[in-house]
This record gives C-alpha cells, structure tokens and sequence, in this order.
C-alpha cells in the first residue's frame, strides 16, 4: 500500500471532502456554536474509531468532521463573538491547502526561495504600511506569542550583547520590562523561557480608559534605577485583548529614549486597522517602536497561527538568532540572502505567509483595509442596539469589542456570569466575561466578516430573549 494512495482515490477523496467543507462554509450558521464539554463522550467518539488498520476515505473523513461538529468552538460562526478567532477567509485556505500539499522547508533559503522571498515582501510591504521604513525587517511567527518572545530576545541581545555567548547570568542586575495591567500575558511567558522570570515584568496601571499611565511608569522607572535594577523594555499595547485600549505610544517612546530602553509595540489584534482609511490613526507613533508583533490570523482572517514580527534595526534578528552549522545547506555561500533558521526562534517550519499572500493576491491590502473598516462599523450598532435595550458599554475604543452590563447588576458579578453561562450552554452563540475598571461585562467582539448587522439584530434579539427568560 502507498501512503499516497492511487490517483483515483486521491481524485475522489479530494471532491468528497471539498464537498463536505463547502456543505459547513455554506450552512455555518445551522450549526451550534458550543460543543458537548464531556471528557468522557470525546475520548468515547475518538476511540470507536480503531488505529490499527486504515478504514476507507469517506469514513475517516466523516468521522473527523463530525467530531469537530460535536466537540469544537465553532469560531467560523457568525454568532461567535469571543476572542480574536476569525473565519478563514477562502483565499487562504487555498493558500493553506497548497502549501500543505507542496510542504516547503522554510527554514533554509535554497530549500524553498519563493516561499521565503513571499515572506520578504509581505513583511516589507507591512513594515512601510507601520512607516517603519524600506529597510525594515521580520519574520513569520507561529502566533503573537512568539512575536513577542522574539522582540524580549531582541531587545536583550540590544541591551546586553553580552547574552548570546553568557547567559543571564552576564547580566549583573535585575533587568526590568515594564507593561500595562491589561498587557497580554505572553510578556510574562516570555520571560519566564528566557529565563528572566515574572519577576522582571513590572505591571503598570492603566486610566479610566485601561491605557498605561504615563505617570505610574516614569515612577516605577525612576524607583527601579534608584534600587539599581536595570530598565531595558517598555511594552505598549495597541488594541488590547480585553477591552481594545491602546497605549500612547508617543508618550511611551519619549520616556523609552530617556532611559535607553527598547519600545516594543504589541499591535497583535488592533494593527490592522493600519489598513483603514478612517482608524489608522489611533496607531499614532508605532512608526518609532523599535520592534512590532502582529497576528495575520486575528483580523487578516487566515487560518492559525500566522504571527509576525517586524523591526526596523535590520541586523538586530540575526545577532541574536544565528548559528554556525555543518549540516544546514550551503548553495547560498556568496549570496545576498539569509536563511529563515537563522533569523527566528524557529528552526524547521512550514510556508505561514503562503496562507496571507493568497489572499493579498486575491483581495489585496485594500480590501483588507474595507472589511475591517466594516467590522468597526458594525460594532458600532452592536453597541447602539445594546444601549437601546438598557445595556450599557463599558469601554470606550472604537475596536468592535464591546463589554457590556445592566446597570442595576453591576455589584452582582455572579449575575453576569450566569447570564453569559447560559447563553452559551444554549449553542446560539459565544461570547465571554471580562472585567472592566472592576465592573464584570459580557464581553462580545467581532471577529467574523460575515457578522454584519443583520446577525447582530439576532444576536440582540437572543440576549434580550435571555433576559426575559
């Protein structure tokens, strides 16, 4: 038997499964949003089916495709309204699809230049739209978590050369980075792999807007450098994960040139609205960071995971990732390239930015900057419609999230929490519970470029329901 399975067979399996694919793209919207959590019935339905021997193609792919239609958060939903998990776009499932089929090594430039040299331009062209410059530089990254692991190792190796060859332990004092209270919490992973520890986090409040106060951290700074610490990363957060507040990364860049410290932009969900007309301007001075992380598959609506990393010091990835091997390839000796392996934290690695560039070819940045632009508007009436059914919203950002409470039960945090149980546990939709100023809200965001208003007046329908109930 061939693992690759006659060309007959292949043909049918590749039009039974498109069919089934194209049967869930078209009728989402049937299916319920919340799976069955027992673990129990999901190892039960995963074991009925026996590993031993193959089962013909038909079963094998109806028994996967039912189990996600059973057990699986189906973020492709146009009622999902939880965290930054899109529906693909069809453009980059295709993109997805041929680099799968094709399977580039991307981790040396001689094994697969074009899928290389389409990161090159994507991260380019991305770069000069965040006014980072021509010669800005990057690389593809398995989601923001690493983007952000990627700039701490870069901003260390900037701060502390020494590292690379020496360790942490080069490092005389206790370095410090310092982020927001509402700061994702990669930050905090990332220097525990690095080996600083949570401890080199320093958590900086924010205003009534959730930003970083501007005072708080000059006062942590200054106390820090008084105790002999060592300020080397302030981190600034634009479109953060629970209520979409962004950073004054203006003011955050004056005091990170006063203490010669790296300013990092963590522009995971809320840099794409560099692609607007209208919105791009609450990205003001992320063209001065020193580093930027943003995920295409938050609101570029690729598949997971598809992160990227950016900066405008050109050699600053190289010195802190390159290694001298025996083994890698050689044909690029004398050539003006540099390989993938060298360059990131990632070694061996699949083609991330295939799945972008074919949507940028078939929708192109444009388009991009259009559907963004309508999934703000269309949190706009989520907004308004909720106001007008006695909610009220509790932040303020013009990202199409929106956390939200009655007004007379905001001293009784388990009774948002029931509410949004409930909701869920009934299938129609997803959202979750995010506290804002100390206020718990139900928090929905609009991930989906199929969620317009018309779904939104069901959605509301379906909390009012709720409330009736």
């Amino acid at each position: 038997m061939t693992l690759d399975f006659t060309p007959d067979i292949r043909e049918k399996a590749w039009a039974y499964l498109s069919e089934r694919l194209k049967d869930y793209s078209e009728n989402t919207i049937d299916w319920k949003v919340t799976p069955i959590l027992d673990k129990g019935e999901v190892k039960k339905f995963i074991e009925s089916q026996s590993l031993n021997e193959g089962v013909p193609f038909n079963d094998a792919i109806n028994h996967v495709l039912e189990g996600f239609k059973k057990f699986h958060v189906h973020t492709p939903h146009p009622h999902y309204m939880g965290l930054f998990n899109p529906r693909a776009c069809f453009p980059s499932i295709i993109g997805d699809t041929i680099a799968a089929t094709i399977n580039p090594q991307m981790a040396s430039w001689s094994h697969a230049p074009f899928g290389v040299e389409v990161e090159n331009r994507i991260i380019k062209e991305l770069g000069e739209k965040f006014g980072l410059g021509e010669n800005s530089d990057g690389v593809f990254t398995s989601g923001g978590a690493e983007a952000n692991l990627s700039a701490l190792c870069c901003a260390l190796q900037h701060s502390f050369p020494a590292i690379k060859e020496k360790g942490i332990t080069s490092i005389q004092e206790q370095p410090r980075i310092y982020a927001s209270k509402e700061s994702h919490h990669s930050i905090s992973k990332a220097a525990v792999i690095t080996g600083l520890g949570t401890e080199a986090v320093v958590s900086i409040d924010v205003n009534d807007h959730l930003e970083m106060r501007m005072d708080i951290l000059m006062e942590k700074i200054d106390k820090d450098v008084k105790d002999g610490k060592l300020p080397f990363m302030v981190v600034g957060t634009a479109g953060t994960t629970g209520a979409g507040a962004f950073d004054n990364l203006k003011e955050i860049r004056k005091i990170a040139d006063r203490y010669q410290m790296w300013m990092h932009a963590d522009a995971a969900y809320g840099g794409a609205c560099i692609l607007t007309k209208d919105y791009r301007h609450l990205l003001k001075g992320i063209q001065d960071a020193d580093s930027i992380t943003f995920d295409a598959h938050k609101w570029l609506s690729v598949p997971m995971g598809a992160g990227i990393f950016m900066t405008p010091h050109r050699n600053i990835l190289s010195q802190a990732f390159n290694m001298t091997t025996d083994y890698m390839p050689k044909e690029t000796v004398g050539m003006e390239v540099v390989d993938p392996y060298n360059h990131s934290i990632q070694w061996s690695r699949r083609s991330t930015g295939m799945k972008l560039y074919m949507a940028l070819l078939m929708i192109g940045w444009e388009g991009y900057g259009e559907s963004i632009q309508e999934d703000i508007e269309t949190g706009k009436y989520m907004k308004m419609k909720l106001e007008h059914t006695g909610w009220k919203v509790y932040n303020q950002t013009d990202l199409p999230i929106i956390c939200f409470n009655k007004p007379d039960k905001i001293n009784d945090p388990d009774w948002i929490h029931h509410f949004v149980q409930r909701l869920v546990q009934k299938g129609k939709m997803w959202l979750s519970v995010y506290p804002v100023g100390g206020i718990p809200c139900a928090r929905a965001c609009i991930t989906n470029f199929l969620t317009r208003e018309k779904e939104i007046d069901v959605i509301v329908d379906l909390i009012k329901k709720e409330i009736q109930d």
